[in-house]
């Protein structure tokens, strides 16, 4: 029984930080004054005694809220999995009599517990809290424990610097035009570490301190800038969502100078979709001109277009998935559609091949995942494929070394560049066939 409700209360707890991560966002909102305040101060106290007749009073000016807060940032408001739970006017006709009743103790349960937040988030004022303060405040509110439950990844903030120092993509490189994907972004970490490292670049560019020195239009060029370069999928929409929220609150003070001008500017979200990044592009779809079905469309559409670009940077920490617990039809398309997996192999082996070709010409790839694939036979196609092809920088084995002691997968680093150029590509097999590491890359058996 325990096996079987595990999913069923990771789903629901999910729904809750998806539901929290909305009313955050609206308060936020109403305390920087981007919004008519519904659920702040004596707003929502004068709602409440307003409505004293209302049986959700709570959910209903929460509900008033969120139609304001969609009109600024529309992507996180949008109808999902994650809203089972609502029942519109329509739908309530075609509820049975048990239903109804389990849907009225439903809501008056959620009406409960949202005045609960409501009241807590009142004695707090966002309206001069910045981007560096929330983003520590969502890292508590969303802590490394909890995420591990909701199967989330985490990779140590070393780790991601270390390889977005490898790869090149710090603030001291023309990177302002330089685009970069996460194929499995998880909450973020390599995304926000790449956002704050890009807006450094453009403050130095405009010769500024920090972001609230800013000029309007600057913080506008800056917000274009990582909408433009800052890419990321993954497979897990809860993950997508959480990843989308950290990114906000990476920039909200880039939106707050903007809309300290423009006070009709929306935030337009970020280049974060949910999608299996190892399936190939979606074929072509029609456009059917239904309001409801016309985002999910978009994505799609947007999710294509993302897996058919080419990048500067491809980086990550690939999920670690064994080939016996893929559906059929992953395991046709993987097979299909890559030259590498071989055996028994773990899905981390197709993100190294995917993420390559990914590249563009002198583009470079760091991604932290297992050694596995330079030991076992299953590697043995990946391995003759990098050497072939790619100029590979370094390689770091933490095996047996004890830097990862919570990990048990033997992590290793690799970066690795798309030279084109096949003299670069023979001494980097030259340096390999003389090193400890060659057998292994380059071993036929």
């Amino acid at each position: 029984m325990g096996g079987e409700t595990e999913p069923k209360k990771t789903f629901c707890k999910e729904t809750a930080y998806i539901l929290l991560n909305r009313m955050l966002f609206a308060r936020i909102c109403e305390d920087k004054g981007f919004m008519q305040k519904r659920i702040s101060g004596k707003f929502l106290a004068n709602f409440i005694e307003m409505h004293k007749g209302l049986k959700m009073p709570y959910l209903k000016a929460l509900e008033d809220a969120f139609d304001f807060a969609e009109e600024e940032y529309e992507r996180i408001y949008q109808v999902g999995i994650f809203d089972w739970w609502k029942v519109d006017k329509a739908e309530r006709y075609t509820l049975g009599a048990h239903e109804k009743r389990e849907q009225g103790n439903l809501e008056k349960e959620l009406d409960y517990a949202i005045g609960n937040v409501l009241k807590r988030f009142n004695h707090f004022d966002f309206k001069t809290v910045d981007s560096d303060i929330l983003g520590h405040v969502y890292e508590d509110y969303l802590p490394k424990k909890e995420r591990k439950k909701l199967g989330e990844y985490y990779t140590p903030l070393e780790v991601v610097r270390y390889i977005l120092d490898a790869v090149g993509f710090i603030s001291a490189e023309e990177i302002e035009a330089k685009r970069i994907l996460d194929p499995a972004c998880g909450s973020g970490t390599f995304l926000v570490e790449a956002t704050r490292r890009l807006i450094q670049r453009f403050l130095a560019k405009f010769h500024k301190s920090s972001v609230h020195k800013l000029e309007p239009e600057e913080a506008s060029v800056i917000l274009e800038s990582v909408r433009a370069n800052i890419y990321g999928l993954d497979i897990n929409i809860f993950a997508c969502h959480i990843a989308e929220m950290n990114l906000f609150f990476q920039t909200i003070d880039l939106y707050g100078a903007v809309k300290s001008k423009y006070k009709e500017e929306v935030f337009k979200g970020f280049n974060v979709f949910h999608t299996d990044s190892l399936m190939p592009p979606g074929t072509k779809l029609e456009d059917y001109g239904d309001v409801r079905v016309k985002p999910f469309l978009n994505n799609i559409r947007d999710i294509a277009r993302i897996k058919g670009m080419k990048f500067d940077f491809v980086v990550g920490n690939p999920p670690y998935v064994r080939v016996q617990r893929l559906g059929k039809e992953q395991k046709e398309q993987y097979g299909k559609y890559y030259q590498t997996p071989k055996a028994n192999y773990d899905i981390y082996i197709i993100f190294i091949e995917r993420g390559v070709k990914w590249l563009e010409n002198y583009g470079k790839l760091g991604y932290i995942t297992s050694d596995q694939y330079t030991l076992t036979n299953y590697g043995e196609k990946l391995r003759k494929f990098i050497a072939e092809n790619y100029k590979i920088e370094q390689f770091i084995d933490f095996a047996d070394t004890g830097v990862f002691r919570e990990v048990t997968n033997y992590p290793s680093i690799i970066i690795i560049k798309k030279t084109g150029n096949e003299k670069e590509i023979s001494i980097c097999l030259a340096h390999f066939k003389q090193s400890s590491l060659t057998s292994n890359f380059l071993s036929s058996s």
